[in-house]
């Protein structure tokens, strides 16, 4: 739970899950600008499934395209692969479709329609054409989980794809405020939070 918390408030400008579990009919997305109520949904999720239950990842936000509003904030669905998706860095070659972020032009005009043509085969070439440093994490709608990209692990199951879950480090590097941070792993309108189905989430 440090770890999580430390995320949070080192990338601090939007918070989002997703998680599968077996009971459930579908993964689930989680999206808040609000830290405390993302901190308490976590917790919730994490005290009702043991690690081997659930497949889940998330994502602590710092902006750099597109705004700070919850659409922005990182776990999107695309209905046409079955696939939820997160990343962590700056994608140079790619140009933010209106107030999308980079990530979720990426996810939606390049490696949707790729993957939707050609399976994974099709939407590996398209991430190793455009993935650079950044890292990408996956989510199916059974709660497989596939990443891409060099995570930092920290032994007992949880990847990381930057340092800002520990605290003394990111005091040192307050000016380089960059990146937003995930997990592939089971670990302004400030109060507004929502859950939507995998189904139904993105309109």
């Amino acid at each position: 739970m440090k770890a999580v918390r430390n995320m949070c408030e080192n990338n601090n400008d939007g918070f989002a899950m997703c998680y599968y579990a077996p009971e459930l009919e579908r993964a689930q997305v989680y999206k808040t600008l609000n830290e405390r109520q993302f901190l308490k949904e976590y917790k919730r999720i994490k005290n009702a499934y043991a690690p081997e239950e659930c497949s889940l990842f998330i994502h602590a936000r710092i902006k750099t395209h597109g705004t700070m509003r919850i659409e922005n904030c990182h776990g999107w669905v695309s209905e046409e692969c079955g696939l939820a998706f997160a990343h962590n860095g700056i994608l140079t070659g790619v140009a933010n479709r209106d107030d999308m972020t980079d990530s979720e032009t990426f996810f939606r005009d390049i490696f949707t329609p790729a993957f939707v043509f050609g399976g994974w085969e099709a939407g590996e070439r398209a991430i190793k054409a455009i993935i650079g440093t950044s890292k990408f994490v996956f989510m199916d709608g059974v709660g497989n989980i596939k990443h891409y990209g060099h995570y930092l692990d920290d032994g007992n199951g949880l990847l990381y794809s930057n340092t800002t879950y520990q605290p003394s480090l990111w005091k040192s590097y307050t000016s380089k405020r960059s990146y937003g941070t995930h997990t592939s792993c089971y670990d302004k309108d400030w109060d507004y939070d929502e859950w939507e189905p995998w189904s139904s989430y993105y309109k």
